[in-house]
Protein backbone atom coordinates (compact mmCIF):
# COMPACT_ATOMS: atom_id res chain seq x y z
CA UNK A 1 0.00 0.00 0.00
CA UNK A 2 1.51 3.37 -0.95
CA UNK A 3 1.65 6.11 1.66
CA UNK A 4 -0.83 8.01 -0.50
CA UNK A 5 -3.48 5.34 0.20
CA UNK A 6 -2.76 4.86 3.89
CA UNK A 7 -5.56 5.66 6.28
CA UNK A 8 -3.33 5.72 9.38
CA UNK A 9 0.22 6.95 9.41
CA UNK A 10 2.43 6.17 12.41
CA UNK A 11 5.61 8.02 13.33
CA UNK A 12 7.67 9.03 16.33
CA UNK A 13 7.52 12.70 17.32
CA UNK A 14 9.38 14.80 19.84
CA UNK A 15 6.32 16.50 21.34
CA UNK A 16 5.54 15.31 24.89
CA UNK A 17 3.49 16.60 27.80
CA UNK A 18 6.78 17.85 29.29
CA UNK A 19 7.77 19.75 26.13
CA UNK A 20 4.36 21.44 26.04
CA UNK A 21 4.65 22.38 29.70
CA UNK A 22 8.13 23.84 29.01
CA UNK A 23 6.71 25.97 26.17
CA UNK A 24 4.71 27.87 28.80
CA UNK A 25 7.64 28.59 31.13
CA UNK A 26 6.60 32.25 31.34
CA UNK A 27 3.09 31.23 32.46
CA UNK A 28 3.28 29.07 35.62
CA UNK A 29 -0.52 29.10 36.00
CA UNK A 30 -0.92 27.48 32.56
CA UNK A 31 1.89 25.02 33.31
CA UNK A 32 0.09 23.89 36.46
CA UNK A 33 -3.19 23.40 34.59
CA UNK A 34 -1.55 21.51 31.73
CA UNK A 35 0.22 19.13 34.10
CA UNK A 36 -3.12 18.06 35.61
CA UNK A 37 -4.69 16.89 32.31
CA UNK A 38 -4.87 13.36 30.86
CA UNK A 39 -5.29 14.72 27.33
CA UNK A 40 -4.47 18.06 25.71
CA UNK A 41 -5.78 19.69 22.58
CA UNK A 42 -2.74 21.23 20.90
CA UNK A 43 -2.16 23.27 17.77
CA UNK A 44 0.49 21.14 16.10
CA UNK A 45 2.09 17.76 16.51
CA UNK A 46 5.58 17.68 15.12
CA UNK A 47 6.99 21.03 16.11
CA UNK A 48 4.68 22.15 18.89
CA UNK A 49 4.58 25.90 19.17
CA UNK A 50 2.17 27.88 21.25
CA UNK A 51 2.05 30.43 18.41
CA UNK A 52 0.49 28.25 15.71
CA UNK A 53 -3.15 28.15 14.61
CA UNK A 54 -5.78 25.58 15.48
CA UNK A 55 -8.12 24.08 12.87
CA UNK A 56 -11.54 25.66 12.44
CA UNK A 57 -14.01 24.44 15.08
CA UNK A 58 -11.42 23.58 17.72
CA UNK A 59 -13.25 25.37 20.54
CA UNK A 60 -16.44 23.45 19.73
CA UNK A 61 -14.42 20.20 19.63
CA UNK A 62 -12.67 21.00 22.93
CA UNK A 63 -15.93 21.92 24.68
CA UNK A 64 -17.52 18.71 23.40
CA UNK A 65 -14.64 16.66 24.84
CA UNK A 66 -14.97 18.44 28.18
CA UNK A 67 -18.76 18.06 28.37
CA UNK A 68 -18.66 14.38 27.51
CA UNK A 69 -15.66 13.28 29.59
CA UNK A 70 -15.98 11.52 32.90
CA UNK A 71 -14.85 13.30 36.05
CA UNK A 72 -11.63 11.26 36.20
CA UNK A 73 -10.61 12.05 32.60
CA UNK A 74 -9.48 15.65 32.28
CA UNK A 75 -9.12 17.30 28.87
CA UNK A 76 -7.38 20.65 28.50
CA UNK A 77 -6.26 22.95 25.72
CA UNK A 78 -2.72 24.29 25.47
CA UNK A 79 -3.20 27.93 24.55
CA UNK A 80 -3.19 31.38 26.12
CA UNK A 81 -6.73 32.70 25.68
CA UNK A 82 -5.88 35.98 23.95
CA UNK A 83 -3.44 34.21 21.59
CA UNK A 84 -5.96 31.65 20.30
CA UNK A 85 -6.26 31.65 16.50
CA UNK A 86 -8.17 29.40 14.11
CA UNK A 87 -7.36 28.59 10.51
CA UNK A 88 -10.58 28.61 8.50
CA UNK A 89 -11.10 26.00 5.82
CA UNK A 90 -13.83 25.53 3.27
CA UNK A 91 -14.21 21.82 2.73
CA UNK A 92 -16.31 18.79 3.64
CA UNK A 93 -13.27 17.38 5.42
CA UNK A 94 -13.51 17.46 9.20
CA UNK A 95 -10.08 18.51 10.44
CA UNK A 96 -9.71 18.01 14.17
CA UNK A 97 -7.14 19.63 16.40
CA UNK A 98 -4.23 17.44 17.42
CA UNK A 99 -4.56 15.69 20.78
CA UNK A 100 -1.80 14.38 23.00
CA UNK A 101 -2.97 11.75 25.46
CA UNK A 102 -1.42 9.46 28.03
CA UNK A 103 -1.39 6.01 26.44
CA UNK A 104 -3.68 4.43 29.03
CA UNK A 105 -6.47 6.82 27.94
CA UNK A 106 -6.26 6.06 24.20
CA UNK A 107 -9.58 4.11 24.07
CA UNK A 108 -11.36 6.88 25.99
CA UNK A 109 -10.25 9.61 23.61
CA UNK A 110 -11.05 7.49 20.54
CA UNK A 111 -14.60 6.94 21.79
CA UNK A 112 -15.05 10.66 22.51
CA UNK A 113 -13.69 11.65 19.09
CA UNK A 114 -15.83 9.01 17.34
CA UNK A 115 -18.96 10.35 19.03
CA UNK A 116 -18.02 13.90 18.07
CA UNK A 117 -17.48 12.88 14.44
CA UNK A 118 -20.83 11.05 14.40
CA UNK A 119 -22.59 14.14 15.78
CA UNK A 120 -20.87 16.49 13.30
CA UNK A 121 -21.04 14.48 10.09
CA UNK A 122 -23.26 15.98 7.45
CA UNK A 123 -23.01 12.99 5.16
CA UNK A 124 -21.36 9.59 5.00
CA UNK A 125 -18.96 11.06 2.46
CA UNK A 126 -17.22 13.28 5.02
CA UNK A 127 -13.50 12.73 5.37
CA UNK A 128 -11.74 13.11 8.73
CA UNK A 129 -8.22 14.22 9.53
CA UNK A 130 -7.20 13.47 13.11
CA UNK A 131 -3.84 13.31 14.86
CA UNK A 132 -3.45 11.62 18.21
CA UNK A 133 -0.12 11.63 20.00
CA UNK A 134 0.25 8.74 22.42
CA UNK A 135 2.59 9.91 25.17
CA UNK A 136 4.52 7.28 27.10
CA UNK A 137 7.26 7.78 29.64
CA UNK A 138 10.15 7.67 27.17
CA UNK A 139 8.59 8.46 23.78
CA UNK A 140 5.58 9.73 21.85
CA UNK A 141 4.00 8.13 18.80
CA UNK A 142 1.78 10.10 16.42
CA UNK A 143 -1.11 8.33 14.71
CA UNK A 144 -2.58 10.45 11.93
CA UNK A 145 -5.89 9.28 10.47
CA UNK A 146 -7.00 10.56 7.05
CA UNK A 147 -10.03 8.73 5.80
CA UNK A 148 -13.79 8.25 5.82
CA UNK A 149 -15.65 9.47 8.90
CA UNK A 150 -17.65 6.25 9.06
CA UNK A 151 -14.56 4.05 9.60
CA UNK A 152 -12.69 6.25 12.10
CA UNK A 153 -13.59 4.41 15.30
CA UNK A 154 -13.09 0.92 13.87
CA UNK A 155 -9.70 1.73 12.33
CA UNK A 156 -8.37 3.55 15.39
CA UNK A 157 -9.55 0.91 17.87
CA UNK A 158 -8.00 -1.78 15.65
CA UNK A 159 -4.65 -0.24 16.60
CA UNK A 160 -5.33 -1.59 20.10
CA UNK A 161 -6.53 -4.97 18.93
CA UNK A 162 -3.44 -5.55 16.81
CA UNK A 163 -1.00 -4.31 19.43
CA UNK A 164 0.05 -1.07 17.74
CA UNK A 165 -0.93 0.83 20.89
CA UNK A 166 0.00 -0.43 24.34
CA UNK A 167 -2.03 0.85 27.24
CA UNK A 168 0.39 1.94 29.95
CA UNK A 169 0.38 4.65 32.53
CA UNK A 170 2.84 7.34 31.36
CA UNK A 171 4.54 7.35 34.76
CA UNK A 172 5.39 3.64 34.68
CA UNK A 173 8.41 2.07 33.08
CA UNK A 174 7.70 0.70 29.59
Amino acid sequence: MSSKNKIVDKRAVSTTFDSIICAYSEHPDIQNKISSYNALVISSSEFYSKDTCFPQGTIDFYQYLQRNSSADFKVGIAVIDDEYQELTQYSDTIVLATIIVQSIYFPVIINLISNYIYDKCISKNNEVVSEILINKKDHTINYKYCGPAETYEKVMLNLLEYGAVELTNGSEEN
